[in-house]
């Protein structure tokens, strides 16, 4: 048995560095990114872009968009940030300049 004595710290999701660090590859690709004005959705599997699931949200959870996208996506109007595209049960980061 191995005993660890280490502590255990809470993640700073906010911390654009701490996320990147425990991101899962995702099935699904935006570019460019970061992006002005549009991004581009590409899906290696068959993720629905119309489904019920899909939003935008900040790095705080809070919901700023969601339903149907083709493959592409208007981001002009949002802050400078960083934000999470979620298609189905898959969700990818993105940055806005």
């Amino acid at each position: 048995r191995v005993k660890c004595a280490c502590s255990l710290t809470p993640l700073d999701l906010t911390s654009p560095s701490e996320v990147e660090y425990f991101a899962i590859p995702s099935m699904i690709e935006v570019f460019p990114n970061p992006s002005q004005e549009t991004i581009q959705v590409r899906s290696n599997s068959n993720l629905i872009l119309d489904g019920e699931n899909n939003s935008v949200t900040d790095l705080q959870g809070r919901v700023l968009d969601r339903g149907i996208y083709n493959s592409s996506l208007h981001v002009g109007e949002l802050p400078s940030g960083y934000y999470l595209l979620r298609i189905g049960n898959e969700t990818v980061r993105f940055l806005k300049e």
